[in-house]
């Protein structure tokens, strides 16, 4: 289930209390295979993803495994978005849906506590524009990457991260 990226109290949990501590984790785990292959032995990069997770309310590893650099910008993947936001209670539906014919096409209706339902759509027209329809990733897996790009459009942190927090 998507919610179980959101916050949630822990058992048990190793967080960093300051910098030293801090830089010294990242060390250590920057080597294993806990680590995703962006991050692998850069405890720099490792550092500061678990400083943008932590102020979103994220653990250090759900941090690390929930965003990537793409394109010299620092993004979470959707799933991660969509656990915080359904997590914060803000987020009353959120359905997806997928059709490749006669082209491929995600849309996801959303509706808002309090708010109307609203639906984003992302298909291939919107791919092309954006450059991203001849990806590898694009190629190999449509539908996970119409339905996660659609996502994004839809779950953006101007509409909704900044009260998540």
């Amino acid at each position: 289930m998507v919610k179980a990226l959101a916050r949630r109290k822990r058992a048990y949990s190793f967080e960093p209390t300051n910098y030293s501590e801090a830089l010294e984790f990242c060390g250590h785990i920057s080597g294993t295979s806990f680590v995703p292959a962006h991050f692998k032995n850069k405890p720099d990069e490792i550092l500061a993803a678990i400083q943008y997770g932590s102020e979103l309310g994220l653990g250090p590893l759900a941090s690390l495994n929930g965003m990537a650099v793409i394109q010299g910008k620092v993004t979470m993947y959707a799933s991660t978005m969509r656990a915080l936001v359904e997590g914060s209670g803000l987020m009353e539906k959120c359905a997806v849906t997928y059709t490749d014919q006669p082209t491929p096409c995600a849309t996801v209706v959303v509706r808002r506590v309090g708010r109307e339902e609203a639906s984003f759509s992302f298909g291939y027209q919107d791919a092309k524009n954006a450059k991203l329809n001849g990806r590898d990733m694009y190629q190999k897996y449509p539908q996970r990457m119409y339905t996660q790009t659609c996502c994004l459009v839809c779950l953006q942190p101007k509409k909704w991260m900044t009260e998540v927090r």
